[in-house]
């Protein structure tokens, strides 16, 4: 995570605006604090049902993934 997370702020410098990279914990303490995210899906009655555990959901995975997007996206409009 540290690493997109600093790539997306070398290409969004909005995202610095936000987020000071550099006070992240180094990768090896995070990961020795996580576990896998376990996810399946299946199709029950008239949809599908996705589940996930571990230390973080699989949606919230998603959204700190997503935050930089975000953070682009509000970038963009500010400056047009």
């Amino acid at each position: 995570m540290r690493p997109m997370l600093l790539m997306s702020a070398a290409f969004m410098p909005a995202v610095s605006d936000y987020l000071d990279v550099g006070k992240l914990p180094p990768p090896e303490l995070v990961a020795k604090h996580l576990s896998p995210i376990v996810s399946s899906q299946r199709y029950e009655g008239d949809g599908y049902v996705t589940e996930s555990v571990g230390p973080v959901t699989l949606s919230q995975a998603a959204i700190v993934l997503g935050l930089p997007a975000i953070l682009w996206g509000a970038g963009r409009q500010h400056s047009h």
